[in-house]
């Protein structure tokens, strides 16, 4: 992974490497931190930066799915995490 990867990046990523759909990223994000996460939500945060309706993705999604990925036992074996524990 690159140092310089956006929140944006990350959150594809996330998706992609542990097979989540959208609908199940907003649940999951919705039962860790207590508070509403619309799929609206997560479609803006992936959105291509140049549409309208596209908004940057807070540092705490990333936080909140991952924490939530592991709470939840899911096999959480990216190679965003892998690279991120090893500090690369």
């Amino acid at each position: 992974m690159q140092k310089n990867m956006n929140n944006r990046e990350k959150l594809r990523l996330i998706l992609f490497e542990n097979r989540l759909t959208q609908i199940r990223a907003a649940e999951l994000i919705e039962e860790f931190t207590m508070q509403p996460c619309s799929i609206r939500s997560v479609h803006s945060w992936l959105n291509d930066p140049t549409k309208p309706s596209s908004r940057a993705c807070p540092d705490w999604v990333i936080t909140a799915l991952e924490k939530a990925l592991l709470e939840k036992g899911h096999q959480y074996k990216t190679l965003y995490r892998r690279k991120t524990l090893r500090g690369e």
